[in-house]
Formats: structure tokens, sequence, C-alpha cells
């Protein structure tokens, strides 16, 4: 999800920099594996903060639950 100003999100769709206080990217994530000791990440509840820069996408994920 991914929430700003109609100015602000003509910057980032031209791929400029913008300060990540400017906006709002939040993702979920699900991850699933085979690997029984990693089983515990397939029941957590993951949230993602991002940022949008002009190289990429940077994300911070948090298990919540």
């Amino acid at each position: 999800m991914r929430h700003g100003s109609a100015e602000v999100l003509a910057r980032l769709g031209r791929g400029e920099d913008v300060d990540a206080g400017e906006y709002t990217f939040r993702t979920a994530t699900q991850i699933e594996t085979a690997a029984p000791a990693l089983d515990w990440l397939g029941k957590g509840v993951f949230i993602g903060v991002a940022g949008r820069h002009a190289t990429g996408v940077t994300y911070e994920i948090y298990l919540v639950g």
C-alpha cells in the first residue's frame, strides 16, 4: 500500500528520490518454507515498511505476530 499527495506520487513515478516521511509505503509478507526448522516463519505475521529510491526499493520486514 502506497499513499501520498499527488505531487509526491508523481515524483516517485518519475523515479526521483523522495524522503520516506513524505508518503506511506507498507506491505505484508508471506513466507513459505519446507524446512522444519523454519516452520515458524510460515506462522508469523510480517509487515514491511518500504521506501522507493531512484536506484530501487528498500524493505524493512518486521515480525508482528
